[in-house]
């Protein structure tokens, strides 16, 4: 697990030049903390992703504040490995629920990198897919009252 300075780090060792900031490409950030923490870090609003594009080639990247989102993915989901449902951790539950949502948004985020003119069309499936699963969820924790 690494803390904010060794992100911080990291992000400086890792980084390139893209326009005038610093940024990591995408595939080194599923390098380093997997697919589940780049889909996490992605679908978080304003965490920082973006996609740069010269010609016919074009490059995904993430500024600091999504690498460190991706970061901390990894962090937790490293606790969430070691500590599992110790505890009472309502959070490792709904954890579990996310991971096919998480699957499927990583299905589209990789089509996005590969198709990014139709990205309306990939927003469109992800925004639907969300509020299934947030409905799903609203769903189970009726049931669990119950």
């Amino acid at each position: 697990m690494l803390n904010s300075q060794q992100v911080k780090d990291l992000f400086d060792k890792e980084s390139i030049l893209i326009s005038r900031e610093n940024v990591v490409p995408l595939y080194r950030i599923r390098e380093l903390f997997g697919d589940r923490a780049v889909c996490f870090a992605r679908n978080v609003s304003g965490s920082g992703f973006s996609l740069y594009g010269i010609g016919d080639f074009q490059l995904p990247y993430a500024t600091l504040a999504g690498f460190q989102t991706a970061a901390t993915f990894k962090n937790i989901d490293e606790i969430r490995q070691t500590v599992g449902e110790i505890g009472g951790y309502a959070a490792v539950e709904a954890a579990e629920d996310s991971l096919i949502p998480n699957y499927v948004m990583g299905l589209i985020n990789a089509l996005r990198d590969k198709y990014p003119s139709s990205l309306s069309g990939f927003d469109i499936i992800s925004e639907t897919l969300e509020k299934a699963v947030t409905a799903e969820t609203k769903r189970k924790n009726r049931q669990k009252k119950n």
